[in-house]
């Protein structure tokens, strides 16, 4: 009787374990559905029966702006490119003067309006069905030139002959998703939820990277304006119908609060292009300044400068790359 007490009692016990595992596995497999459905199956939904509105409609919205027969040879200036990715034969395509004029392929009509140019450049896949020219099947640019700016530079120096010395780089951008820490930690779900964000994240800050790191060869810097809004408000304004006002609202704040930023700029392209006496600004601001003349106080000293002891009997005027910058801000920024 002993041995079949024991018995019972290993059988009750392994019941329990299956019974265990099988509610384990029952919650694990609960888990991942939820996150399937919520992040695939529903987005996937909206995004080819809600959320996608026929290219015509932006076609449409681009008719006041762009005459039907206009080229991009009737654009006032040689300097604009714009992109689009043909998907069909994986290609991208550039739109520009010099492209229409030097660059001629069998398979592609560099010679469409300029309205198709711009229509299939801006038919980007979050919002619109592809935009379709002779055939051929567009998405937006922006799946090619992660990085526009990148892109301009390169077009001005390699095509139009610009010396790298003489370009300057200001990129006025839309949203830029922020940095969202992932910890050493992070599992497996949220790590595959992160990736389609990520990949888009790398290529444009590597892009900016590179070319910041070639205008500084030049004394020169890349200079990005964008707003900065969390993952999660991306998420939630791909939802949103009516997203005009949101963005007007957005680009002002944009504007405001780089109000500083942008009067500076402005200011020093003035001075760079057309000359000092144009500008605000001054040819010294921002650069480390040596001495010069004797002082006896600050007062004494011009642009940017401190009254500095050079000797026990002696002061001269200096300055400093952070001293220069904040006199040009205090007396040139309004």
């Amino acid at each position: 009787m002993l041995d079949i007490g024991l018995e019972l009692d290993a059988l009750k016990k392994t019941i329990q374990e299956r019974r265990g595992y099988k509610n384990w596995a029952a919650a694990v497999v609960g888990f991942v559905m939820y996150f399937f459905w919520k992040y695939c199956v529903i987005s996937m939904i909206y995004w080819l029966f809600v959320g996608l509105q026929e290219s015509s409609k932006l076609k449409n919205a681009l008719k006041p702006l762009i005459p039907a027969d206009a080229s991009v040879q009737d654009i006032v200036t040689n300097d604009v490119m714009i992109t689009a990715w043909d998907i069909n034969n994986r290609t991208p395509r550039f739109y520009s003067k010099w492209y229409q004029k030097n660059e001629q392929e069998p398979k592609f009509n560099h010679n469409m309006p300029l309205i198709d140019m711009v229509w299939t450049s801006a038919v980007t896949q979050y919002y619109f069905k592809p935009a379709v020219v002779d055939g051929d099947v567009y998405v937006s640019g922006s799946n090619v030139a992660k990085s526009p700016a990148l892109y301009s530079y390169l077009y001005a120096n390699e095509k139009l002959g610009v010396k790298q010395e003489d370009i300057r780089v200001v990129a006025i951008g839309s949203t830029k998703e922020e940095p969202d820490m992932i910890g050493a930690k992070v599992g497996l779900l949220e790590w595959v939820k992160r990736l389609t964000s990520l990949a888009s994240a790398v290529k444009v800050d590597t892009m900016d990277y590179m070319l910041d790191y070639i205008l500084r060869n030049q004394e020169h810097k890349f200079h990005r304006f964008s707003i900065s809004e969390s993952r999660e408000w991306e998420e939630n304004f791909f939802y949103v119908a009516d997203r005009l006002p949101i963005l007007r609202q957005k680009s002002q704040e944009m504007i405001y609060s780089n109000r500083e930023r942008l009067d500076f700029l402005i200011n020093a392209l003035v001075m760079d292009r057309i000359g000092g006496q144009n500008s605000c600004y001054n040819a010294n601001c921002g650069k480390t300044l040596g001495p010069e003349a004797s002082c006896k106080t600050t007062a004494d000293c011009g642009f940017g400068r401190s009254c500095v002891s050079t000797s026990e009997n002696d002061s001269q005027c200096v300055g400093t790359v952070e001293e220069s910058e904040a006199w040009c801000r205090h007396n040139f920024i309004h």
